[in-house]
């Protein structure tokens, strides 16, 4: 089955699979499928199997579309709308081209699942229906003379009835629960593969010249990745290609209202890895009078566009809620597109297929936004049921508990930190949900409630911000525009307006001794901030101070250089009775509470027990050689007195240095 085999590759590969490739692929499979279905087969089969009444060829029982690629090939796609199943038939029989419904053509097959259900109706030699198990062994005998097939269900096996080697097939619909047995020849699938590879090895330098000249061919016609592969796939030149093309770009721009030029302007992009600008046209043509139901349904059903789509439709919301388009939020239509919004989200966060074929940064910031936005803009219900959805997802994808995470916060303010901080904690959401979720919250937190309201998370704010990733605007007007945010008109009063200031110093005081940062580097910004007399020059004087931030936050490559070549500076200085904590600090120009705690963070051990474990490991190898006294050796590895390093050398080893030494000699 090597056709099933190589479209299910491409659907891997190509998400926004187009309509062309599919009609070159059932194109291909035609080739070696013994027989297909007519329209008369497929209108008989479903006039007997239901009410003739109930067969149509519109949208109230069945959807017959007919669509060609050029004369001599066409598809004919049956697809059965009513409830109970979803079976789709191929015939490839009809010349004819028509894009009546090509706005439910592109529904119907570009979906993966669809296209895997017709995928089995192209396979299909012979095609069996059945209610259950005893049906089908009750009628086996009939199907051909002397065939008897197993209830074994979901997958191929090989039968020879008469002398004529099978290929069966028995599988169950999970909609209708209805059992398929699908008979076929077994050289249809297989003699075409063995002549194919008996080909590749007879002909293999003829295969590289014309691989090679197919190569340069198709780069001077600057051909897209996918359609190399259907050129390749139907060996028929430039008139297939050609009127696949025609075909796709006439079905989408008709389905969708999408120019050509836009629709290559979008694919240019994500090729580059321009993920932002092919956000930013899709938002400009939700904007356009052309965009709306279409563009909805279309990001819906993942058939172009998934997950820019997603996105741009997020920030579509936004927009519409901060301009009073949607003006009655507390409605259940309002809450059912906001929750539906944060699922596609998720759910394109989470697709591993969708995540691995798209070059998209995962640095978006309309989902975070979108959670939140608090009580005057959200309903406290339908906030609550947002956590508890992202909860639950995260905890079936993630490992995150939602009952844990639902049950330690107590109000809605409270669990949107929480939950983010939770989700730093899952390696797989790690960069997408986690740092730039919290600066959000924290950013439109304090929009609203100012720095009053706020003051527990200030520090939290600050910090966050000044580890995510370094942008590219200029970071003295990113931190200017972050303490414009942070300090809210709400606090212009004196009472608040000093409050901050005597918080403000204690977060830089702290933060300063965390990042190893001396304390005087502060003084002359501390004076300026406590002279300041007006909030403008107060903003001014605590960006300045949050700038040096920048630069002693990005430091972790550094402080892990420096935390080796202190190592190696004690491997080499370690018989220096001088040698402590303050006095390699001094040599490497840093804070001693810094120094320490970086190298803590990396040996799990203080730098002084570390000096220590150096020394008494240099003094266990002069005990071996047996050549020195004990004072001789307290001496040579740094050791201030005997009694120092006999108390150390029990601590650590367990016995004296006396007696390790005849212990070593026994």
């Amino acid at each position: 089955m090597m056709s099933q085999y190589n479209l299910k590759k491409a659907l891997n590969k190509w998400h926004t699979q187009d309509l062309a490739d599919l009609f070159v692929y059932y194109e291909h499979s035609k080739r070696v499928v013994s027989s297909v279905y007519t329209s008369t087969d497929v209108q008989n089969y479903f006039s007997a199997y239901y009410a003739p009444n109930t067969f149509t060829t519109d949208t109230s029982g069945f959807e017959i579309w007919r669509t060609g690629i050029e004369a001599g090939s066409g598809a004919l796609i049956c697809r059965e709308v009513s409830p109970g199943t979803n079976t789709i038939f191929i015939s490839m029989n009809y010349p004819s081209y028509h894009t009546t419904n090509a706005k439910a053509i592109i529904a119907a097959v570009l979906r993966p699942a669809v296209i895997s259900d017709a995928l089995q109706g192209l396979q299909k030699g012979s095609l069996y229906v059945y209610n259950n198990e005893e049906q089908l062994l009750a009628a086996s005998g009939t199907m051909i003379p002397g065939f008897k097939v197993s209830a074994e269900m979901g997958s191929y096996y090989t039968d020879t009835v008469n002398g004529k080697k099978l290929v069966i097939q028995v599988s169950r619909s999970e909609e209708s629960g209805f059992l398929y047995v699908h008979v076929i020849p077994e050289s249809v699938f297989w003699n075409k593969q063995r002549e194919y590879l008996n080909t590749v090895l007879l002909f293999m330098g003829l295969f590289f010249l014309v691989s090679a000249a197919m190569i340069i061919w198709l780069s001077r016609a600057n051909y897209q990745p996918w359609r190399r592969l259907v050129d390749t796939v139907q060996h028929s030149g430039t008139s297939m290609a050609s009127s696949c093309e025609k075909a796709e770009n006439e079905l989408i721009q008709e389905a969708f209202h999408i120019t050509l030029q836009q629709r290559q302007d979008y694919y240019d992009r994500i090729q580059s890895g321009k993920a932002n600008e092919a956000e930013n046209l899709l938002l400009r043509y939700l904007r356009s009078e052309s965009g709306g139901e279409e563009f909805f349904r279309l990001v819906k059903e993942e058939a172009l566009f998934p997950i820019e789509g997603a996105f741009a439709l997020a920030e579509y919301h936004i927009e519409s809620w901060d301009q009073g388009r949607i003006t009655d939020l507390g409605t259940a239509d309002t809450s059912a597109v906001i929750k539906q919004s944060i699922a596609d989200l998720l759910d394109s966060a989470s697709n591993p297929h969708m995540k691995g074929s798209m070059i998209v940064p995962w640095d978006r910031r309309s989902f975070f936004v979108l959670l939140s936005l608090d009580t005057d803009v959200l309903s406290v219900q339908l906030l609550e049921e947002s956590v508890s959805q992202i909860a639950a997802i995260l905890e079936k994808s993630g490992g995150i508990s939602s009952t844990v995470l639902l049950s330690d916060v107590d109000n809605e303010k409270t669990r949107l930190p929480e939950l983010f901080r939770q989700i730093q904690e899952c390696e797989k959401y790690r960069s997408v949900f986690g740092r730039e979720g919290l600066i959000q919250y924290h950013r439109i937190s304090f929009r609203k409630f100012g720095y009053q309201g706020n003051k527990e998370y200030f520090k939290n704010y600050i910090w966050d911000w000044l580890k995510r990733d370094k942008e590219t605007t200029n970071e003295f007007d990113v931190l200017r525009r972050l303490i414009d945010e942070s300090i809210s008109e709400k606090d212009a009063d004196a009472e608040s307006f000093l409050l901050f200031q005597k918080d403000l110093s204690k977060v830089l005081i702290q933060l300063s001794s965390e990042l190893g940062i001396s304390s005087s580097t502060w003084t002359e910004y501390f004076k300026t901030l406590a002279c300041s007399s007006s909030w403008m020059e107060y903003k001014l004087y605590a960006a300045k101070c949050l700038k040096l931030f920048i630069k002693f936050s990005e430091i972790t490559r550094e402080e892990k250089d420096l935390i080796n070549q202190a190592a190696v500076y004690i491997e080499e200085n370690f018989h220096n009775a001088d040698l402590n904590l303050n006095y390699i600090s001094e040599h490497f120009h840093v804070s001693a509470q810094h120094l320490s705690r970086c190298f803590r963070e990396r040996y799990q051990v203080s730098i002084i027990d570390y000096i220590a474990q150096v020394r008494v490991a240099h003094a266990k190898e002069a005990l071996e050689l047996g050549m020195d006294n004990i004072e001789t050796i307290a001496l040579n590895t740094g050791f201030l007195s005997s009694a120092s390093f006999i108390r150390t050398f029990k601590k650590l080893i367990g016995m004296t240095p006396g007696a390790y030494r005849e212990h070593y000699r026994l």
